[in-house]
């Protein structure tokens, strides 16, 4: 065992051993000043742990940026030519030097390591598989079977960004030219109905006045959908589960069209967002995003 983590687990298994007795012991001033003791040695552990954590990730993650260079320098195609040429990441090769034979064979077949991709759109890099080939890339949609995972249900999902998976949700979409009302279409600033209640109660009193029911979606309860025409100006519903079907044969491809510039726009800022926001590690996966 390395020296450093020896010592850590020593220290740590110190403060167990004083917390335990500490929890044994009988209230007094003494256990007071014990307990505060625990505190003051755990807190420095606790805050010297977190710099080092952040310092070893920012390492960690520059390493393995360097080590995808190298691998991509090591491993990039060579041309039939016989001079100094320069590989996708700007570095200059040339052929006779050392090559990652397996990764040139993988880089033929399979979808590229992720790597550090500028989006001119935006301007933000962003970490992307890349493929010198259109028809590699992969389906995004996956049918989730396994009916024995206690908390991610069977479904539709797919994974916006490495580690972050989302199931695909089927909510009730309304025709906003024909129906008006937009009972659940956007989350309550309360969330919970219970904290909903009280503040309409106390509304009605503070003013003698009807009280008044609040048409937002609550923490729970399924959000509805609006169908602009803006989106599908033939059948601004066009998505909702019982009509789809019948409605897939009334739109053409100019409408589907317009449909996936609302729907991939939003999927790709999402995904950008994911990206900026994922500090902490951990696979994370969503299969309620249509619930309030």
């Amino acid at each position: 065992m390395d020296p450093c983590i020896s010592v850590l687990n020593k220290e740590l298994t110190k403060i167990i051993k004083k917390y335990t007795k500490f929890q044994l012991q009988k209230h007094s001033k003494k256990s007071i000043k014990e307990g505060s003791e625990i505190m003051k040695q755990g807190l420095v552990i606790l805050n010297t742990l977190k710099h080092h954590t952040n310092s070893l990730e920012i390492i960690l993650n520059e390493c393995n940026e360097f080590m995808k260079d190298v691998i991509d320098d090591l491993s990039y195609p060579q041309p039939p030519e016989d001079f100094v040429f320069s590989t996708s990441k700007g570095m200059l090769s040339y052929v006779g030097r050392e090559y990652l034979e397996d990764k040139l064979e993988e880089r033929k077949e399979k979808v590229s390591i992720p790597e550090k991709i500028l989006i001119p759109e935006i301007g933000y890099y962003m970490n992307l598989n890349s493929v010198d080939d259109i028809t590699k890339i992969p389906p995004m949609f996956y049918y989730y079977n396994n009916v024995n995972d206690k908390v991610n249900t069977p479904g539709i999902y797919c994974c916006v960004i490495p580690d972050v998976y989302v199931k695909i949700p089927f909510p009730d979409i309304i025709d906003s030219t024909k129906e008006y009302s937009r009972v659940r279409s956007i989350k309550c600033k309360y969330l919970d109905s219970k904290k909903c209640n009280e503040q309409c109660n106390r509304l009605a009193n503070a003013y003698n006045s009807q009280l008044r029911t609040c048409n937002f979606a609550h923490k729970g309860e399924k959000i509805v959908k609006i169908g602009y025409s803006s989106r599908c100006s033939i059948i601004p519903r066009f998505g909702n589960p019982s009509t789809l079907i019948a409605d897939i044969k009334a739109i053409g491809l100019g409408e589907i069209k317009n449909i996936l510039l609302y729907g991939l726009n939003d999927l790709i800022s999402s995904a950008i967002w994911f990206d900026c926001n994922s500090k902490q590690g951990g696979k994370k996966i969503y299969f309620d995003i249509d619930n309030a």
